[in-house]
């Protein structure tokens, strides 16, 4: 997010949402094609491990982007219902993947099978670039971009000494989302079979 908000700042939040749109798709794709354990060893776990981290990092960028951007090309009146349709169609794609997924190893004999989502996820993230290549910069952010060329040179660790209470804010609000996020849609359904003693 501070990769992909320095570039959005400096350079575009168009900009910034392809290049991470672009990273996604191909770090997907990546995934689909990598060679397995049995043929390279702990190299298949580096490799995997690596588009792993590099899709993490483009997304993490995209969703910050995609929401400013939205919020700046819809206005005042409506951005937080927009941000808020952005977030829904973010978690019917994590829907969609999940189901995806259970579909993959409810069929354990067919050992390919969990690639193929992989592929599917990047042939869609190639069809998205091809979207986004109609989108043009709000006007909102066209008219700040010179004041945020002056402020360029302003380090992270002094943005954070000016805005303090709201930094301390943001951050424990945010970890607080993030971290009943994590354990509702990651960690719940081991927590309820163990509490229910299906699994150890």
């Amino acid at each position: 997010s501070l990769i992909f908000g320095k570039i959005g700042d400096l350079v575009g939040r168009v900009v910034s949402v392809k290049i991470s749109t672009v990273i996604a798709a191909t770090s997907t794709c990546l995934v689909a094609i990598a060679p397995g354990f049995n043929s390279v060893g702990l190299f298949a776990v580096i490799i995997i491990t690596l588009l792993r981290m590099l899709f993490l990092m483009s997304l993490a960028g995209e969703i910050d982007a995609i929401k400013i951007y939205v919020a700046e090309m819809i206005g005042k009146k409506r951005r937080h219902l927009v941000i808020g349709i952005v977030s829904f169609a973010s978690q019917i794609g994590v829907l969609i993947a999940t189901v995806a997924y259970h579909i993959a190893i409810s069929y354990e004999d067919i050992e390919w099978l969990w690639r193929l989502n992989f592929a599917i996820g990047g042939l869609l993230g190639l069809v998205v670039i091809v979207l986004r290549k109609r989108l043009l910069e709000s006007e909102e952010f066209l008219n700040s971009k010179s004041k945020a060329a002056s402020e360029s040179n302003v380090g992270i660790s002094k943005i954070i000494g000016a805005n303090k209470v709201k930094f301390i804010l943001a951050t424990i609000i945010n970890g607080m989302l993030g971290g009943g996020y994590h354990f509702l849609i990651i960690f719940f359904g081991s927590f309820v079979a163990n509490v229910a003693d299906i699994i150890d």
